[in-house]
């Protein structure tokens, strides 16, 4: 299990209509551009057709037979392909909201009247203040009127495959990755205080926002690589379960990315006495990154006891008291999410389920005579041309010739925009945010903590557009 499976579980979010449908992410296995829809050989009440995908034809569910939801008017670009025991079944949604991850005690359960309408949408939570509606996955799959086909598990097929967001990173000459989303901060080069932890694997701790987090080597708990033997190191805090974190030392944060490009293979030979690696993805250019299975890395006991040790201690009640007036005011929101910092003439914290990508500028770029501020043009990545511009520019400041600055993409497969940022900071944890207003005349960027205790950040909150939004302007 991942960490969503303990305290709280992750969703990606479609719009059908005026509807948001919650889908949980073990059970979507992708999204795709719909071209044609397909004929099947016979007729199901329940399903609308089929698309063809890699080769394979795959049923489409009608979700206007076991839901009160309608697309809106106009043709449907998008749809999902959710996965249940090894089963393939689509869905087609009017748009694709993105990724979030819900406290269990956040998702409601609704009454039924009777088992029928049980099959539906039991379950609703709250998300930027409208309610989404959990899809059952499992009762829809074993609904009498419908039928599924296999997955396909040849490396070719998953190829083209688009994946969650994974950070790369590097640990002596190896690189590995992790979900994005199960990254609770990556933190800056810093040495590793060696004290009794600093036993076997593990090479001491350090001091994150008041929080203790014991760090340890990953060459010598994954098997890869050359272990390094500075201590003076970037560190990747992952999320373990009761809200312990525990720090791998590593030698440089790679990049965030799906590598839908990338071919999927298992690891031949393990190389360790336990095996935590999934699966290896090979790049185009040959590059082999090796994906780590956090499901195991939870599971190992030793590696349990050494993640208590980074147990907060309880709040003490001068902050019991400032949390609870924080949550008595009406414009701040107790949260907990993910947030890539970065400077762009000021330092922001970018919503990190925003980001699909961290990228180097373009060698070629291509100008455009068009006037949005902070337009720079277009360049292509991935077989997609992508609109380009300056995050300092579009929200109104001066331009900044940076030839160290990365491009952070954001947006649906397909209709990417990718904003230049001066320096990628970090990956940081929220502990609250400010409501935006709803007055357009006075709308500013919200606010939002990073961190908590003496050593909590508060910056500014910048959700990036994407192509349907960026001539509003607007950015919030």
């Amino acid at each position: 299990m991942t960490i969503t499976d303990f305290a709280s579980r992750q969703f990606g979010i479609v719009a059908i209509g005026g509807a948001l449908l919650g889908i949980p992410i073990e059970h979507l296995s992708e999204v795709f551009h719909i071209e044609k829809e397909e004929k099947l050989p016979q007729k199901q009440a329940l399903l609308r057709g089929g698309i063809a995908l890699r080769g394979q034809l795959v049923p489409v569910l009608d979700l206007q037979q076991i839901g009160r939801l309608r697309h809106t008017e106009g043709e449907t670009h998008f749809g999902v392909i959710l996965q249940y025991d090894q089963r393939l079944l689509a869905v087609f949604v009017d748009q694709v909201v993105g990724i979030t991850t819900v406290p269990k005690d956040n998702i409601q359960n609704i009454a039924q009247c009777d088992q029928q309408e049980k099959l539906r949408f039991h379950e609703v939570f709250a998300y930027q203040g409208r309610f989404v509606s959990l899809l059952d996955v499992a009762a829809t799959f074993s609904l009498p009127d419908i039928f599924t086909v296999a997955r396909q598990n040849n490396a070719t097929g998953q190829s083209q495959r688009v994946r969650n967001p994974m950070l790369s990173f590097v640990a002596g000459g190896a690189l590995y990755a992790v979900p994005a989303v199960e990254v609770y901060a990556a933190i800056h080069k810093q040495t590793v205080e060696k004290t009794a932890l600093a036993i076997g694997p593990c090479l001491g701790e350090i001091t994150y926002h008041g929080q203790r987090i014991p760090v340890l080597c990953p060459v010598q708990i994954l098997g890869l690589g050359t272990p390094n033997s500075t201590y003076m190191t970037e560190v990747l805090a992952l999320r373990f379960p009761g809200d312990l974190v525990l720090g791998f030392a590593v030698d440089a944060i790679h990049e965030i990315g799906t590598f839908a490009k990338g071919v999927e293979t298992p690891l031949p030979i393990s190389p360790a006495e336990r095996n935590f690696i999934s699966k290896i993805i090979i790049k185009e250019d040959g590059t082999q990154i090796y994906t780590i299975n956090l499901a195991k890395l939870h599971a190992a006991t030793d590696l349990q006891d050494i993640a208590k040790l980074s147990k907060t201690d309880a709040v003490s009640p001068d902050e019991d008291r400032a949390t609870n007036a924080q949550n008595l005011t009406s414009k701040i929101v107790a949260t907990k999410e993910r947030y890539l910092v970065v400077d762009a003439a000021e330092r922001l914290a970018i919503p990190l389920s925003q980001v699909n990508c961290i990228v180097e500028q373009p060698q070629s770029l291509t100008a455009a005579n068009i006037k949005t501020p902070g337009f720079l043009g277009y360049f292509s990545r991935a077989n997609e041309s992508i609109a380009l511009f300056g995050l300092c520019e579009y929200m109104g400041g001066a331009t900044v010739a940076n030839h160290q600055a990365k491009i952070l993409l954001t947006g649906k497969p397909g209709y990417q925009v990718g904003y230049v940022v001066d320096r990628v900071v970090s990956i940081e944890m929220s502990q609250w945010r400010e409501k935006p207003s709803p007055d357009p005349e006075n709308r500013t960027k919200p606010l939002v903590q990073l961190g908590s205790g003496a050593n909590a950040v508060v910056l500014p909150m910048c959700r990036l557009p994407d192509t349907m939004e960026v001539d509003s302007g607007h950015l919030l």
